[in-house]
């Protein structure tokens, strides 16, 4: 038996409790099972599928990250306070709303443009675009504006090239302003 020298810190291992590594393994699979739906939508550029799979996306997966930092962080540093699993839980949760706060207009529009996307209730412009700008190399996305309406439409769900001298007609969602259809006019 070899004596290690006291260095202050308790030898404990990495704790994850039982309903810890049930909420991982949620939150994975959702996450995992979301990929699948996402990559679905844009094989077969399904603005309406991708709409779904994107929100979920970006809430779980802050959602993961939050949660394992959380577990990661409290095994380093507090593991010897007793109410350890409700401790995470609520820094967890306290994390996750700051980020949900910190993104809110994304959020927030995204979340209340559901019943617009599940009732087919669009909005629709007509024009020019402006202020036409291009980023990214292998997958692009385009800013525009039409009407005083910003959109981005990205080069996977939408395949040709935005232009600024040809009318499109844009069908979107009111609160996001997220693309469902464009259409040369």
């Amino acid at each position: 038996v070899i004596n290690m020298p006291d260095n202050g810190l308790d030898k404990v291992a990495f704790r994850v409790n039982k309903s810890d590594k049930t909420i991982i393994f949620l939150l994975v699979s959702i996450f995992l099972i979301d990929l699948i739906v996402l990559v679905f939508s844009i094989i077969n550029v399904n603005t309406r599928i991708y709409f779904f799979a994107e929100l979920v996306f970006m809430t779980i997966l802050p959602a993961i990250i939050v949660y394992s930092v959380v577990i990661s962080l409290a095994n380093k540093y507090i593991c010897k306070i007793k109410p350890y699993n409700i401790l995470v839980k609520f820094a967890s949760l306290v994390l996750y709303l700051c980020f949900i706060l910190f993104n809110k207009s994304y959020f927030f529009n995204m979340y209340s443009d559901v019943p617009n996307i599940i009732n087919a209730k669009y909005n629709t412009v007509i024009g020019k675009p402006s202020e036409l700008r291009t980023e990214g190399i292998k997958t692009r996305t385009h800013y525009f504006k039409i009407d005083d309406i910003m959109f981005s439409a990205n080069s996977y769900l939408y395949r040709e090239q935005i232009v600024r001298d040809q009318n499109y007609k844009i069908t979107y969602l009111q609160s996001s302003k997220y693309i469902i259809n464009i259409e040369k006019d």
